[in-house]
């Protein structure tokens, strides 16, 4: 987990490469899904649980991780969810998915759980979170060129600053055995020493510290030295003003480097002039609305699910 942009990703193709733990691409359903149980009724009934399969078997995350080998056997998923709720079946799920890949452990990486990790530990509490934090300035630098995230200095410096901050609470509230938190820089940098932390988190058996060594010598490859500190250069004097005004008591709090300035951060008004910039900025590009016609289709689908669940299976019994 992490801020979008942190790192998630390459995390999640190390951690399967290296690691033997099972990724797809990001589920982003797990939440969605949660909020909206009381449509499915009963899930201990396999009426309404195959319902809830099936719906899930619709998400994108099945179409994008396709490349990984990933199929979904509907009917196996309903019958193997133990205990038959929720959690059971998403277990269930992505346990399928974790044997497509001839893979034991699974694991997700979906930035956007930052947000709503109590929901996640609620349905998994054996779950070890590792959080991924990059330098903000940096971050933003990255997510400008995205269809996602935010578009300008002030955005940018605010959404960093609000996943930390929900990150942060959500670590006080579970035992030192269920999170453990690293930086981007140091994947890069020490990235022997930062899997071999790792897996000692995970309980990775490595008694001789082999498969840390390997991906110190061999994860080269995978990760791009130096990807760090463009934001020196690439971020005018105007935007890196804006954003420590903005987040720069996080940066100190993760080391990273923050020049002494004047600029405040911007009152009521400043904000909502940038909050509209960077509305505007986003819609400018052509995959943001691509993305948006998705997720209004899936807000259609679940407004229309009490009607459509009716008359396909004669009602959702409670």
């Amino acid at each position: 987990m992490g801020h979008g942009r942190s790192g998630t990703s390459i995390l999640a193709t190390l951690f399967r490469k290296y690691l033997q733990i099972a990724f797809g691409t990001e589920s982003q359903f797990f939440v969605r899904y949660y909020h909206q149980l009381d449509r499915y009724g009963d899930l201990s009934r396999e009426r309404n649980r195959r319902q809830l399969v099936d719906d899930v078997s619709g998400e994108r995350f099945f179409q994008r991780s396709r490349k990984y080998g990933i199929r979904l056997d509907v009917d196996r998923a309903v019958r193997e969810a133990d205990p038959p709720t929720y959690a059971g079946v998403l277990s269930a799920i992505m346990r399928q998915s974790a044997e497509c890949q001839q893979l034991d452990r699974w694991g997700d990486k979906t930035p956007e759980y930052s947000r709503h990790l109590p929901v996640l530990r609620e349905l998994f509490p054996s779950a070890q979170f590792v959080h991924i934090v990059r330098d903000g300035r940096d971050v933003a630098l990255s997510g400008y060129l995205m269809h996602f995230g935010a578009k300008n200095a002030y955005a940018a410096a605010c959404e960093w600053r609000d996943v930390l901050a929900s990150v942060d609470a959500f670590r006080a509230t579970v035992p030192e055995s269920s999170f453990i938190e690293l930086r981007y820089e140091d994947l890069l940098t020490r990235t022997h020493e930062t899997f071999a932390r790792l897996m000692r988190f995970l309980d990775i058996d490595d008694p001789d510290g082999r498969v840390s060594a390997l991906v110190g010598t061999q994860a080269s490859g995978d990760l791009r030295a130096g990807n760090f500190d463009k934001w020196k250069t690439e971020l005018s004097r105007r935007e890196q003003e804006m954003f420590a005004a903005v987040a720069g008591s996080w940066l100190t709090r993760y080391q990273y480097e923050v020049s002494p300035s004047t600029r405040s951060a911007p009152g009521p008004l400043g904000a909502i002039y940038w909050e509209a910039d960077n509305v505007v900025r986003r819609m400018l590009m052509r995959e943001y609305w691509a993305d948006t016609v998705y997720k209004a289709g899936l807000r259609l689908r679940a407004h229309g699910l009490p009607l459509r669940m009716w008359r396909s299976t004669g009602g959702v019994e409670r």
